[in-house]
C-alpha cells in the first residue's frame, strides 16, 4: 500500500520559496537525518522543488491565497489544546510538503511522515508561519509545537499530537455523561484503520486517555490489531479492551478497529447497544 503525507504551513504573508535554503535549513535544525539535497528546476503543479533524503523525494509546493477552509477540518468536531483560528483566519499563502511512495508497513509510513515532519518542522523555523497543518489527520499545530515534537521523533517516539487527530461521539439517545465514544483521524495511513472507542460511561479526557494509549502503542511499539483480540491498556486504571474490526462504524465514510470496554453501552460481539437508548 502506497502512503503520500502531507503537512500545510499556513503563512502569514506572500513569500518566495528558495529550495536551497530550505535544505540548509533542514540539514542545520536536524543533522541526525544525514544529507538534504536540493532538487531545483521543478515547475510541475506549482512545485517550488524537491528535496532528497537519502534516496527519498520530498515535494515542496508554494500557493499564494489562504488554503481552503473546507479543507481543514472532519465531519466531527475534534478535541484541540490549541484554538487555531486567530491563525487560519490570519495566512495569506500556504506551503505543501509532501513524501510517500511504496514502501510497506507501518515502518514505510513512518519514514514518510518523519521525513515530510522534519522538512515542515525546519521551515517553520524560516517562513512567517502561523500554523502547520497535517492533512492526513486534521491535526492543527501551533508552530513552535510542531517544531518541539521533533524532539521526540528523533528519540524513536512518534508525534501522535501531530499526526492525529481525536473527536468524541455522543450516540443517541445517551446523555453525555452516560456513554462516550471516540474516534481517530489518521491513524489508517499507518495501521489501515482508524481506530473507534465503542461508547462507555466516562467524560472526554478519559476516553482520550483510552485511545490515545492504544494509538501511541500501535505508532511507538508497532503493537498491530486484530480482530477479535482482547488485551489491557497500561496504567494503574487499565481498561480491558475487545477489538472488532469493521468496514464502518461510528462513521459511516471510514473502516475502524473498534475497541469494546467491558462496561461498554454495546455488545462486544455485536456492537448493538446493551441497553435501549432513551427515544
Amino acid at each position: 500500500m502506497s502512503n503520500y503525507f502531507s503537512a500545510v504551513l499556513l503563512l502569514e504573508k506572500p513569500v518566495s520559496v528558495d529550495i536551497d535554503q530550505l535544505a540548509v535549513a533542514v540539514m542545520r535544525e536536524f543533522p541526525q537525518i544525514g544529507v538534504v539535497e536540493p532538487v531545483v528546476g521543478q515547475s510541475q503543479d506549482g512545485a517550488a522543488g524537491l528535496l532528497r533524503i537519502e534516496g527519498g523525494h520530498i515535494v515542496v509546493s508554494y500557493r499564494p491565497g489562504p488554503y481552503p477552509e473546507d479543507d481543514l477540518f472532519p465531519d466531527l468536531q475534534v478535541l484541540r489544546s490549541w484554538d487555531p483560528v486567530p491563525a487560519l483566519a490570519s495566512h495569506a499563502a500556504h506551503m505543501t510538503i509532501t513524501c510517500g511512495g511504496g514502501m510497506e508497513g507501518i515502518e514505510g509510513a513512518e519514514a514518510y511522515a518523519a521525513a515530510v515532519h522534519f522538512v515542515a518542522a525546519a521551515a517553520s523555523r524560516i517562513m512567517p508561519c502561523t500554523a502547520v497543518f497535517w492533512q492526513p489527520g486534521y491535526a492543527i499545530t501551533n508552530p513552535v509545537d510542531f517544531y518541539d515534537s521533533s524532539k521526540s521523533l528523533l528519540r524513536g517516539q512518534m508525534p501522535l499530537g501531530a499526526w492525529v487527530s481525536f473527536a468524541s461521539i455522543v450516540p443517541k439517545g445517551y446523555a453525555p455523561q452516560q456513554a462516550l465514544g471516540m474516534a481517530t483521524y489518521g491513524m489508517r495511513p499507518f495501521i489501515g484503520r482508524e481506530i473507534e472507542l465503542a461508547p462507555r460511561p466516562g467524560n472526554a479526557r478519559a476516553a482520550y486517555d483510552c485511545l490515545a494509549s492504544v494509538a501511541r502503542n500501535a505508532l511507538d511499539r508497532g503493537i498491530p490489531l486484530q480482530d477479535g483480540q482482547r488485551f489491557l491498556t497500561g496504567g494503574a486504571t487499565g481498561i480491558s479492551l475487545y477489538v472488532r474490526a469493521r468496514t464502518y462504524w461510528l462513521r459511516r465514510e471510514q473502516s475502524a478497529f473498534v475497541l469494546v470496554s467491558d462496561d461498554s453501552v454495546v455488545d462486544a460481539e455485536t456492537l448493538r447497544p446493551r441497553i435501549r437508548p432513551a427515544a
